[in-house]
């Protein structure tokens, strides 16, 4: 039998039963007592404690503490007085007491201060908090406050423990035991108070179905209970019952595998009670018996409807169907690359189907899509080099949809878990059909209770049997905690619809009126800030869960935003406004459990992100800071991001920046860095809209390589983007778009690719298509433009021009224009202009003058076809990417006299050009005038 690890199920840290331990009833007095906190909230491992109170007769005992350590003594004792005094040595933890979170803090009448260790350390003896009087002390009651940053780290609360006394240290009595107690999630709070009588009530071990049991069964098929009711503190209980009845036989303290057919087309409570000692103990587990039935339509439609803790994200690793007791084989239509073999991992009676996840948070194909569901992987799959994680994840927990290319009949399906998150398992949800995709049929409903869905991981559950007749047909939805109030305190019960105040775990739901909250906030549930609604929080903003802003306004400032931290967070924001001012940091994820969180901004939404902390590395905007996979995505909306200190924006560990529509501003910021420290994997991803760094530099690979890719929309620097270093790769691939900077240059490991799109640069960078490390397409041109001191550089349409064409075929491939490639004082492109040779010094072209008649003429290869027209008194002609400019003087210093060209040229011992240059005669106008002329040859704008 596997038993569950806590008392409502088994403690997450497990610890030996205590030895000395006598009988349970309490003494008057003691002089010794310790509380002994065995399991913390959450499965932690680090208790802190702000307070902790004795009580007698209803009054505190006003404690102060007398450690010999201790110098000076206090003055006044934990009620803040003098009066009364009880002095005590406390002690306990794995740092010295004096400590600023030592044991002392515990009665220092402070809620400020806290008592904080690990329960695990010194073999599990730090956990213990000991209190010696010196002499016997009566009480009959105790409390504790919580820490002051609780809300942030709800982990250190413990749900359950012990309070003992002794009288020689060694032999302690039980006076309370707390199992699974819902500790206040709030900091610097009192819980309501405990009794120390020494009776408390028998736990059960363990109530719950057989490992391999099914919990819903067709009528007439038994469900297989498993049951242990021994109690490390009371062994086993006086005698035990299960209602409603299974046996009419006493039933032993411990059972396994006892079968038990429930009544048919019902859901029934089973529940379990223990007693001892007149107190008593109950577990309850709900089995569901239906008719079943089968149904048949080319579209069906699995929606999650709550998640176990109500976490937003859904996972699951294989989805399957089953008719007469087998599995379909099911092959994602829709798969990139095809699937070769079905979801049973074989070519055999393959079942088309497309699977999707409409309005979800990845496409079908993603690593994390809805084709996952059938590849019949429940771990990972070949990918790569190696293996990748096979697992469909929605962060809203949207439906998936299947589509059949005709009506398929089904009576049964089955899930899997994946390796991530239990807190993701979907536990409640509804299975439809439909014939057309629009109009669907409710054919099963699992909302009336929570299924228990195993824990361990890439593991199957059952078999579902379709219910046929025995449907529930009502929707059972988990009610979220909705704010009721106009203005208020989100910490006060009256301003929520509950009349509670929401823990961490529990759906939040603001859409009008304005919630404020003075400390920090922790969600692992959904919340929603939806319509007119406020929520305000001074202090730490930490999510675990789904987050979603679409409209009215989330406005938070303290040390951190953390999208996600302890678990993958999500955050939609679709509308409305978010304002964060943080003076520590802005991540996606704060830790390797938060890997993979992500922002996706679209529609109307506003964010405004304000950074102000300075002097650390954490004071920074930072994607990746926990963990692999993390993403931002704007298609919509805007967003600015604006540092007043010494921040930058980071992007680490494979994470990815994505601009896709909408604006986004980065302002004053150190540095926009892609690839800042892990693995690399890095990207800044531009498609659409813009991406304006203004006065922050854009950095591609720094302590980790990073890639830029630009397809379209506009990137905006206005200051330098430099790719890559001598440490880390660094690539900037452009085919569309608009990339506008002071600057680009690269590191000795920086690639700039460029095949589509315009560059704008900042003075003359027009030789930068001729570095090593920039490659373009053939008939790239870099035109700088004194006016505006700027270079634009255009890709060509990739056929080389006659200039690339003419260099290559002296094998100078790549050769500028301006260059003198034979060193003969005579550029390339006058070369190229005049038909001369880039190679051969002697060669300079043909250009000559002859005589016409009793008149000089120049005349000069031109290239073939080439159509002059007046500019003043020049004739200007341009052709195959060549000026050229005939100008004529009198006196070689004004160059105003006028031109024209004679027809025919006149060849007379004037060498023969190629076949793409024709001979071209020109002269002063006026008939004998002297003077001269002159050809300026340069390459066009």
């Amino acid at each position: 039998m596997i038993r569950n690890t806590s008392f409502h199920s088994r403690p997450a840290v497990l610890l030996l039963p205590l030895l000395g331990l006598t009988s349970l009833q309490a003494e008057a007095a003691y002089r010794y007592y310790r509380f002994d906190p065995f399991a913390l909230a959450q499965g932690g491992t680090v208790i802190q404690l702000s307070e902790f109170q004795f009580f007698h007769n209803g009054s505190m005992l006003n404690l102060v503490a007398d450690n010999l350590e201790l110098s000076p003594k206090p003055a006044v004792g934990q009620d803040g007085t003098n009066t009364d005094m009880v002095p005590v040595i406390v002690t306990g933890g794995e740092r010295a007491t004096t400590d600023g979170e030592g044991a002392l803090k515990i009665v220092d009448g402070s809620t400020s201060t806290k008592w904080l260790t690990s329960i695990t350390a010194d073999g599990g003896a730090a956990r213990y908090l000991s209190f010696d009087f010196g002499s016997e002390v009566e009480i009959d009651g105790y409390n504790f406050a919580t820490g002051g940053d609780t809300a942030t780290f709800p982990n250190r609360n413990p749900i359950s423990w012990r309070l003992e006394g002794s009288n020689d240290g060694t032999t302690w009595t039980i006076l309370d035991r707390q199992l699974d107690y819902p500790t206040v999630a709030a900091n610097s709070t009192f819980e309501s108070g405990f009794t120390a009588t020494g009776t408390f009530a028998p736990s059960i071990w363990a109530f719950e179905l057989e490992p391999d049991s099914p919990l819903i069964v067709r009528d007439g098929e038994p469900v297989y209970f498993t049951w242990d009711t021994w109690d490390e503190d009371l062994d086993y209980p006086d005698e035990i019952s299960i209602a409603p009845s299974i046996s009419s036989q006493p039933l032993d303290t411990v059972d396994f595998d006892v079968a038990v057919r429930p009544p048919a087309d019902a859901d029934t409570t089973y529940t379990l009670t223990a007693t001892k000692g007149g107190l008593s103990a109950t577990r309850s587990l709900v089995v569901r018996s239906v008719v079943g039935g089968s149904a048949s339509h080319p579209f069906y439609r699995f929606t999650p409807i709550a998640t176990r803790n109500r976490v937003g994200e859904v996972q699951m690793s294989e989805f399957r169907f089953f008719h007469q007791g087998a599995a379909l084989n099911l092959t994602a239509a829709n798969a990139v690359p095809a699937q070769v073999t079905g979801s049973n991992g074989t070519d055999i009676d393959l079942v088309p189907v497309t699977v999707t996840n409409p309005g979800g948070s990845n496409d079908p194909n993603a690593d994390n899509g809805a084709v996952r569901l059938v590849d019949g992987y429940t771990s990972e799959m070949p990918g790569g080099e190696g293996f990748v994680p096979s697992r469909f994840a929605d962060a809203g927990g949207r439906p998936v949809v299947f589509e059949f290319n005709e009506a398929v009949t089904i009576d049964g399906y089955q899930f899997a878990t994946t390796d991530g998150s239990i807190n993701s398992d979907p536990v409640r949800w509804i299975l439809e059909g439909s014939d057309d995709g629009t109009s669907w049929t409710l054919i099963d409903n699992v909302t009336a209770f929570d299924y228990p869905v195993t824990e361990t991981r890439n593991a199957d559950t059952q078999a579902f049997p379709l219910p046929g007749s025995s449907l529930k047909q009502d929707i059972v939805t988990v009610p979220p905690f909705t704010w009721t109030a106009e203005t208020g305190d989100y910490a006060t019960a009256a301003n929520w619809s509950t009349g509670t105040v929401p823990g961490e775990l529990d759906p939040v739901e603001i859409a009008t009126g304005a919630a404020t909250l003075n400390a920090n906030l922790t969600r692992t549930a959904t919340t929603a800030v939806s319509g007119e609604g406020s929520l305000t929080v001074n202090g730490r903003l930490i999510n675990r869960g789904t987050l979603t802003v679409s409209g009215g306004t989330l406005t938070q400032a303290g040390n951190y935003f953390l999208v996600g931290s302890g678990g993958v967070g999500t955050l939609f924001h679709t509308g409305g406004r978010i304002v964060s001012t943080h003076d520590r940091g802005w991540f996606l994820s704060d830790n390797e459990a938060g890997a993979g969180s992500r922002y996706l901004m679209s529609g109307s939404a506003v964010l405004e992100v304000n950074s102000t902390g300075e002097g650390n590395t954490l004071y920074n905007v930072h994607l990746g800071k926990g963990g692999d996979g993390d993403l931002f995505r704007i298609t919509g909306g805007s967003a600015t991001f604006t540092s007043t200190a010494d921040n930058n924006v980071w992007l680490s560990r494979a994470s990815t920046f994505l601009v896709a529509g909408g604006t986004v501003n980065v302002v004053d910021y150190s540095s926009f860095t892609v690839g800042h420290e892990g693995t690399g994997g890095n990207l800044l991803h531009v498609t659409g809209g813009t991406l304006d760094l203004g006065s922050t530099p854009l950095r591609v690979g720094e302590g980790t390589d990073g890639a830029v890719v630009l397809e379209g929309g506009s990137l905006l620097c206005d200051q330098s983007v430099t790719v890559g270093t001598e440490t880390a790769g660094g690539s900037f691939t452009m085919s569309g778009g608009t990339l506008e900077a002071a600057d680009l240059t690269a590191g000795a490991m920086g690639t700039f690719e460029f095949t589509g799109g315009v560059i704008t640069l900042q003075g003359d960078k027009s030789g930068l298509p001729g570095e090593s490390w920039f490659t373009a397409v053939a008939g790239t041109q870099a035109v700088y433009s004194p006016g505006s001191d700027t270079t634009t550089i255009s890709v060509g349409d990739g056929t080389p021009s006659e200039f690339a064409a003419w260099a290559a075929s002296f094998s100078l491939t790549g050769a500028l224009a301006e260059e003198d490639a034979d060193h003969d004082g005579i550029a390339n492109i006058v070369e190229f202009g005049l038909n001369g040779s880039p190679v051969t010094a002697a060669s300079r072209g043909i250009h000559q003058v002859v005589k016409d008649g009793n008149e000089g003429v120049l005349t000069a290869a031109i290239r073939q076809g080439a159509v002059f027209s007046a500019d003043g008194t020049s004739l200007v002609a341009e052709i195959d990417g060549v000026r050229y400019r005939v100008e004529a003087s009198t006196n070689l210093v004004d160059w105003s006299a006028q031109v024209v060209e004679v027809v025919p040229a006149a060849s007379d011992g004037v060498a023969t050009p190629d076949g793409a240059w024709e001979l071209r005669s020109f002269r002063l106008d006026g008939g004998g005038a002297n003077g001269f002329i002159r050809i300026r040859i340069s390459e066009t704008p």
